[in-house]
This record gives C-alpha cells, structure tokens and sequence, in this order.
C-alpha cells in the first residue's frame, strides 16, 4: 500500500473523530490508531444491561504520530469552546445538532485558517482526509454545504469521502 492510500485508509492510520450519542446528546472527540476497535469500545454495554450508541460523525486522516492527532484533537476541544462557534453554527442550519457543528466548524478553521494555534507539520504537501459517517446522511442539504465550503489553503489538500470501517 502506497504512502499517500495508507494515510487516506482509516485502517491502522492516527486519525481523530467525533462520536454523537443522539440519546444523551454528547459529542465524544478523540483519537486512536484502530478506529473501528475504538467505536466499538464505545458502544459497549453498560453496568445496568443497557448499550451505549455512539455515531461516528466524522473522522480525519493524514496524522503520522500519535502527537501530531493529539494536537489537533486538543485544539478542537478549544475551539469549539469560543463563543463564535455558536454564531458559526447557527449559519449552518439542519438537523445536525450545534454541539456537533461546532466541533466540525472548528476542524475546518483549523484546515484553512487559524495557523496560530495549530500548525501542520512541516514537509511535503499535506493530505488530509475527512470521512464522513453515516449520521451527517441524516441531512444531505447540511452535508452538501459542509463540504463544499473551502476547506483547505495553500500546502495542504483536504478530501472528502464516506466512512468505511470494514
């Protein structure tokens, strides 16, 4: 498997996600080298019988060490703490819930704009890849404007593609 396939592969690759559990309205962002063993953590049983049901939102690749997705994993959490990230997701209106497009929204600055906080390492052109879950499907009008706005700048290329943990 080539370089650039391998990092695209959400298979045995550092990648950060979001989970969504609908039920409690949660959002989980974190990241793991097996993405589908890390779901299924998740969505284990709990004390009184019942089963936790985590939705994977979305997950990014193209990290190369555990430092560099923990990085920006933490500066997702930050940002989507800034109050403009309320107003941000409020322009994108669905179905989706403010908690999860905030977290999103700041993926996204982070792609393209607030170099001040997180930098992609150094080296060759990047490659980032955002899989997408089934749960953004709910809303397809929501997902089309999600990825269809800017998401990448110069030196780095960010790809859109459906999440596949088979």
């Amino acid at each position: 498997m080539s370089s650039s396939s391998r990092l695209e592969s959400i298979i045995n690759t550092w990648c950060v996600y979001i989970l969504f559990n609908p039920n409690r309205s949660k959002v989980y962002v974190g990241n793991t080298h097996d993405l589908k063993d890390r779901i299924e953590k998740h969505n284990r049983l709990t004390s009184d019988g019942g089963v936790y049901t985590w939705e994977p939102v979305v997950a990014i690749t193209g990290f190369l060490t555990n430092k560099e997705a923990t990085n920006f994993e933490s500066n997702i959490k930050i940002l989507a703490r800034k109050k403009e990230f309320a107003e941000y997701a409020s322009l994108y209106q669905g179905r989706c819930p403010s908690i999860v497009l905030k977290r999103i929204i700041a993926i996204r600055c982070l792609l393209c704009e607030y170099d001040y906080c997180w930098r992609a390492p150094r080296g060759k052109k990047r490659r980032y890849v955002l899989h997408w879950g089934d749960y953004m499907e709910r809303d397809q009008r929501q997902l089309d404007v999600l990825q269809h706005c800017p998401w990448a700048r110069v030196g780095r290329n960010v790809k859109h593609k459906k999440l596949d943990l088979s």
